[in-house]
């Protein structure tokens, strides 16, 4: 439940780029551990994501990320 509090927290006060970082550090950590470790940080992210950007869903979130593979 502290992550989750330490994350909404940062959620709030995190610009856009940081909260991108932030999804990507997480899906990174679900692929070592596995996405039941990580499940509810992933959706707070996620859900910080669409709230930003309304009606768009992730893709803001895959914009940038192919961004940094170029």
């Amino acid at each position: 439940m502290t992550q989750e509090i330490d994350l909404a927290d940062f959620l709030r006060v995190a610009t856009d780029d940081e909260l991108f970082h932030k999804m990507r550090e997480l899906e990174a950590k679900s692929e070592k551990e596995g996405l039941e470790e990580v499940e509810a940080l992933v959706d707070l992210t996620a859900t910080e994501i669409e709230n930003r950007f309304p009606g768009q869903s992730l893709a803001p979130y895959v914009r940038w990320k192919q961004d940094r593979l170029l």
